[in-house]
């Protein structure tokens, strides 16, 4: 930091910016700008000071709107605050995060919980309601005991109508391809439509539920395994060899020409045909 670069900061803070705003523009932290003005023998205003409150009137004004629902990022722009000092207030205040929940009326998180579980993605959800943010949404969801879908899924989910004018939420593009193969092999099926009971964890869902002349074929298109998925479909194989069961990853996904052929070459494509293998064997062995 030369003497010049000294002289701006200073100047700047001395014009009503706050450390954070100006560190902004350098990259840095505001603590570290904080440290830089001290050296040049600046002193530092108090917390809060640049909003032109008194300190009490501004902490009132920061646990109104704490109340209210409105987002710290949105205070500390309209205050002229950093965030430390929200945080501050709210634990001063023993004001809840929970807060957030009030932003939206009961009727809209019961809109906002109805919404999700026919489809509606997190983006979606913050279109329709004053950009509410994620935390908002999930707020609402457990209020109303919708369990979020697991992992980007929650904010981007394929929605697809078939032919006999059934919607489905489904997790994957992939899940998404599949079902559009089953509609044009003319196979009747089902999505997520039956769980297996497990000792070790709750319970098993596989994908698909595909109908054949020998009996219903259980269908879990995957393009990688995360262990705990793992360990429940290796209990349910346990617990249910009987089940006509197969999984389908990137290998079987390309060969069925659902997906582009690069995907043999997957790392996880091997794992995934080699435990589609060993599940087959104990089928058969059954």
């Amino acid at each position: 930091m030369t003497k010049d670069d000294l002289e701006v900061l200073e100047q700047r803070y001395n014009a009503g910016e706050t450390t954070y705003q100006i560190a902004e523009d350098y990259g840095v932290k505001g603590p570290t700008i904080a440290y830089w003005l001290v050296k040049a023998g600046v002193k530092l205003r108090p917390r809060g000071v640049v909003c032109g409150m008194h300190l009490k009137e501004r902490d009132a004004e920061i646990a109104k709107l704490l109340r209210r629902g409105v987002r710290t990022k949105e205070i500390a722009k309209e205050l002229r605050v950093s965030t430390a000092t929200i945080a501050e207030v709210r634990k001063a205040k023993g004001l809840s995060r929970r807060y957030k929940r009030q932003i939206l009326s009961k009727r809209q998180r019961a809109a906002v919980a109805r919404r999700y579980k026919a489809g509606a993605t997190y983006a979606e959800l913050r279109d329709a309601f004053r950009g509410v943010s994620s935390g908002v949404i999930r707020a609402a969801l457990e209020e109303h005991e919708v369990s979020p879908r697991v992992g980007w899924v929650k904010y981007r989910a394929c929605k697809w109508t078939d032919s006999r004018d059934r919607t489905f939420v489904f997790k994957s593009s992939w899940e998404l391809r599949y079902a559009e193969h089953l509609e044009e092999q003319g196979a009747l099926w089902d999505y997520e439509s039956k769980s297996f009971p497990l000792e070790k964890a709750l319970r098993y869902t596989p994908d698909f539920e595909v109908q054949t002349s020998e009996g219903p074929v259980y269908v879990e298109v995957h393009g990688w395994l995360d262990e705990p998925t793992r360990k429940r479909m290796m209990e349910f194989r346990e617990l249910y060899p009987e089940v006509a069961f197969d999984l389908l990853g990137p290998a079987e996904m390309a060969d069925l020409g659902l997906i582009e052929g690069h995907y043999r070459t997957h790392r996880e494509a091997r794992r995934m045909s080699d435990l589609r293998f060993q599940f087959t064997q104990k089928t058969l062995n059954t």
